[in-house]
Order: structure tokens, then C-alpha cells, then sequence
């Protein structure tokens, strides 16, 4: 499995899941929850919401975000 730290856009974000399932593991009001998104599922991540997205091995998934602007950082912390 793959992890990546908290990410934090200033934008929605759709997540696709391909084949297998994923955990988006977020931060909401200050409790971390996991979001099992399912094989076909599609999630809709609103802006600003903390979170780190978790696949496991032979899983494939699609993040759709608008572009970001040059002046905007990615949200990596």
C-alpha cells in the first residue's frame, strides 16, 4: 500500500475507484475518519478537507480536479 501525507486543496476533488477498493482517510472537524470508497463507487471530496488517499496492491483509481492555478501550492503537509 501506498501513502502519501494529508493533502488539502482549495477545490473539490471526484475520486473513480477502478478495480478494488480504497480507504480516503480524512479530517473532519478534527476526528480523522476512513471513506471506503468501493469498486465502481464515486466520491465526491468537498475543498479544504484534509486527506490521504490509501490503495492497496492490484487497485486502480481516478482523481478528477480541476487545474490548479500557478499561484496555488499543492496541499501537501
Amino acid at each position: 500500500m501506498e501513502q502519501e501525507g494529508p493533502r488539502r486543496f482549495v477545490f473539490p476533488q471526484v475520486f473513480y475507484q477502478l478495480e478494488g477498493d480504497m480507504v480516503l482517510k480524512v479530517l473532519e472537524q478534527g476526528k480523522h475518519r476512513d471513506v471506503v470508497i468501493r469498486q465502481g463507487e464515486i466520491f465526491l471530496l468537498p475543498a479544504r478537507v484534509p486527506h490521504s488517499p490509501q490503495r492497496f496492491a492490484n487497485t486502480m483509481g481516478l482523481v478528477v480536479e480541476r487545474r490548479r492555478l500557478e499561484s496555488e501550492l499543492d496541499g501537501l503537509r
